[in-house]
């Protein structure tokens, strides 16, 4: 799950979360897991946008796209 807010042209904020199992079976998904985090979005343009986050792990992230597929 996540929201998102753009808070002008150029810069937008996330705010993200999940939750997920494993297991070799269906049955069994004993392995529970969650992560959640934040990010920013800076638009060098509309389809040049550079994300950062970090999550409650402390680790951190840069993304660069060039456009997106959906």
């Amino acid at each position: 799950m996540e929201y998102r807010k753009r808070l002008g042209k150029r810069i937008g904020v996330v705010a993200f979360g999940g939750v997920g199992a494993v297991g070799d079976r269906l049955d069994a998904l004993d392995d529970v897991g969650a992560a959640a985090g934040l990010g920013l979005r800076y638009r060098v343009s509309k389809k040049f946008p550079v994300d950062g986050s970090r999550n409650e792990e402390g680790e951190s992230l840069l993304y660069i796209s060039v456009g997106q597929r959906f």
